[in-house]
């Protein structure tokens, strides 16, 4: 499906598995499975160490390593890379040998440069277990004013005696942000990205707020407030409870979404083919 300028494909269920694969940026965003296409895609960013959400890891360095491909790099939380390096080594021990990378990285931290001008931070978000979400940044350049107009020799000639022509800008294209209570869409950097994918796990009124706050997830009516004043220009809403059917959650999202939010809102069911544009 397209969000924007970006084409997301992948799965989202709550308590089966969130793994969907960002294109062009070939980056996956959790992996609770491995799909042939998240496989081809080196890096992996982790939000929490729930087996819907992290389950497919040693899948996907396997089989990456049996490809001949580039290692697995996967991004996670100091706490959540302890779990991961231990299951990958077991399974290193069964298996065989597979290579793979873990990164850490937490909330405060300077953004990791995932290469080809694209950088990851992480930001809180408030899950049973540890957790954190991730803001991806283009890095992107513009002639500097007082430059525009020249010709290219003349910039080029500027630019080889040291001058600095061009100013530099990390735009916040996509904000991720796994399993949370809806408090993570405050983050500054979330409030800024263009596009955001965040849960949705509980939509009707069989499960309370504060239900949903103590299994640390978001109900539909607890987003309204946080959505309706965010800049986004995409926003897809994941991680379906499977108490729920495609209509009843078309029909609540569609109910509940302010017009002026529901007109950039897309929904992920089991698949990306069930993207529905509100």
């Amino acid at each position: 499906m397209e969000l924007g300028k970006l084409t997301v494909k992948g799965t989202s269920v709550s308590g089966v598995s969130t793994c969907l694969i960002v294109m062009p940026y070939k980056v996956v965003l959790d992996i609770g499975t491995s799909s042939p296409e998240a496989s081809r895609c080196r890096t992996v960013l982790i939000t929490h160490a729930h087996i819907d959400h992290m389950a497919g890891a040693v899948s996907h360095a396997a089989s990456r390593a049996l490809a001949g491909e580039s290692p697995s790099r996967f991004v996670c939380s100091p706490e959540v890379a302890s779990h991961l390096e231990r299951l990958l080594q077991l399974w290193k021990e069964i298996q065989g040998d597979f290579g793979y990378e873990v990164l850490r990285l937490a909330p405060g931290d300077d953004p990791l440069a995932l290469g080809k001008g694209l950088s990851v931070r992480a930001v809180p978000t408030f899950h049973r277990i540890a957790s954190q979400g991730y803001v991806l940044y283009e890095t992107r350049r513009k002639l500097k004013p007082e430059y525009v107009g020249l010709q290219g020799a003349e910039i080029g000639a500027l630019h080889q005696s040291g001058v600095t022509v061009m100013d530099q800008t990390e735009v916040p294209v996509l904000a991720f942000l796994g399993d949370t209570t809806p408090e993570a869409l405050s983050h500054p950097e979330v409030q800024r990205a263009q596009t955001l994918i965040t849960e949705c796990t509980f939509v009707g009124g069989d499960v309370t707020d504060t239900y949903a706050r103590e299994m640390g997830h978001t109900h539909l009516k607890e987003l309204v407030p946080y959505l309706s004043g965010m800049a986004f220009k995409s926003l897809l809403l994941m991680h379906f409870s499977l108490r729920y059917s495609r209509k009843e959650v078309e029909a609540t999202v569609t109910e509940t979404l302010p017009e002026q939010v529901k007109q950039r809102t897309s929904v992920l069911f089991d698949d990306d083919s069930s993207v529905q544009k509100r």
